[in-house]
């Protein structure tokens, strides 16, 4: 053999040697470290994130806004100018000068049933009116050129129950795309009566100076883009709706709080997209309906779960579910980034593949005693997770792979002794995890714990078999007694 022949194979032994070496080094310590979140957005200025139910001064407001027609007295007869027919009275005129005007239900025994043409145009003094439910028609301009109107009760928005509905209509308008134009600035206050059932597809369209919304309970149903650039919207009750329709109450930017109760049924694509304000979010069910699309970024224009990161609101950290909910669906939450705190209902059964991957800010959780299943990558790369708790009596039984994978802020964990099976890497790149108690766990998935080099105490009930890649681990095992 050569020289250079023997100098060559003699290089190749050593590098491989080297190799060899460095790969066992490696397996002495973690290969991951615990990333850094993120930098947060630039905060909003606060005018546009006021919270009123936080803020004194605005809850104030709000609380004075919707007072305004509680106890004000009808106007009397006398000041109006009036039509009678068989069927009714028509208020053609209002001569007085009074700020705030409630037109009776009745003069002279008989229903107030209609409002002539521009009946108060003009009338540049009034603040506030209130238009009785008896009133089923109105005329073109009612309301045109009333500069300071900053309340108005109206049972209608069009000229009749059946015609078009839009606000602007009452102020000369001859467009839903003219409301900005027509209705007063000052305008800030909106309460609905009557008995619609229906807010009609884009009824506030651009209405974007008012501050406060009331509807009736009979009104179950937003319509397309009914809401649409009402920018200035601090406060709606909404916790009787039934159904939102696509882009109900796109970019109601000012919104900071929204609860919807257990009776809503569905949500339409988008219909909280541009809600950029929107910070907590009480809901039945993630998603269009309980079994469609049921993934939280669909209400915000996402159109599918893996573009979602980009439409939810940049400031929600609050999401509370109703007892209605039984499951949370695939990518429920998926790259929820901003998500701090979730309630869970007691009535939960399962939480869906990549449920919370990406929940780079959720902290802590409280897992139901009804849950049962947990599906692949579930809570992957949830590094602010610190603390996961489960009820006493817990159901759980079924736990996808890498369900907690990268949850690099959790440091102990009691499973359940309902659940008898970790799968594969369940817990691999939990790096700061110190203390396991393995409940009913018999078996031990293959690199469950890789990783783990934080661990310092492994308890266990009863006789464990681990696969391969839990050596660190293993080594920790105790019985308890």
């Amino acid at each position: 053999m050569s020289a250079n022949k023997m100098t060559a194979i003699l290089l190749a032994v050593i590098t491989i040697l080297g190799v060899l070496a460095s790969c066992s080094a490696k397996e002495e310590q973690p290969i991951k470290t615990t990333p850094e979140l993120p930098e947060t957005a630039e905060p909003f200025s606060p005018e546009l994130v006021t919270d009123y139910t936080e803020d004194e001064a605005t809850l104030a407001i709000i609380t004075d806004l919707r007072a305004t027609f509680i106890q004000m007295a009808e106007t009397p007869a006398a000041d109006f100018s009036f039509t009678t027919s068989a069927l009714g009275v028509t208020v053609t005129k209002y001569s007085g000068s009074a700020e705030n005007l409630r037109i009776p239900e009745e003069i002279n025994g008989q229903a107030v049933i209609a409002i002539a043409n521009g009946a108060f145009a003009e009338h540049q003094a009034l603040k506030a009116l209130y238009i009785p439910d008896s009133v089923q028609s109105l005329g073109t301009g009612i309301l045109a050129d009333c500069v300071a109107l900053s309340a108005l009760r109206t049972p209608i928005l069009g000229a009749d129950k059946e015609s078009e509905q839009y606000l602007g209509y009452l102020f000369g308008a001859d467009s839903y795309e003219n409301n900005a134009r027509d209705v007063p600035a000052t305008l800030a206050y909106l309460e609905l009566g009557g008995n619609a059932t229906t807010l009609a597809d884009f009824a506030l369209f651009d209405c974007n100076d008012l501050v406060c919304i009331t509807l009736p309970e009979s009104m179950t149903e937003l319509g397309t883009y009914s809401l649409y650039m009402c920018q200035s919207l601090l406060a709606i009750n909404t916790e009787h709706l039934t159904s939102l329709s696509d882009h109900a109450m796109d970019s109601c930017s000012a919104l900071t709080r929204l609860e919807f109760g257990e009776g809503l049924t569905s949500i339409g694509l988008g219909a909280l997209e541009g809600c950029v304000g929107l910070r907590s979010l009480t809901l039945p069910f993630v998603g269009g309906t309980p079994t469609e699309n049921t993934y939280l970024g669909y209400i915000f224009g996402a159109e599918t779960p893996e573009f979602a990161k980009g439409y939810y609101p940049p400031y929600l950290t609050e999401v509370t579910l109703f007892s209605t909910c039984t499951s949370l669906g695939n990518y429920a939450f998926y790259r929820c980034e901003t998500l701090k705190t979730l309630e869970l209902p007691a009535t939960l059964k399962s939480i869906g593949v990549r449920a919370f991957d990406g929940c780079i800010r959720l902290e802590g959780l409280t897992i139901p005693s009804e849950l049962e299943t947990i599906r692949e990558n579930a809570f992957f790369d949830c590094i602010s997770l610190s603390s996961v708790t489960f009820e006493e009596g817990a159901k759980l039984t079924d736990m996808g792979i890498n369900a907690f994978y990268g949850c690099t802020a959790l440091t102990e964990l009691s499973l359940p002794q309902s659940l008898k099976t970790l799968p594969a890497s369940c817990f691999a790149d939990c790096l700061q995890l110190k203390k396991v108690e393995l409940g009913g766990v018999t078996t031990v998935g293959k690199n469950a714990f890789r990783n783990c080099y934080g661990l310092t105490a492994l308890q266990t009930n009863a006789e464990v078999t681990f696969e391969d890649g839990n050596e660190y681990a293993t080594r920790l095992l105790v019985e308890t007694e």
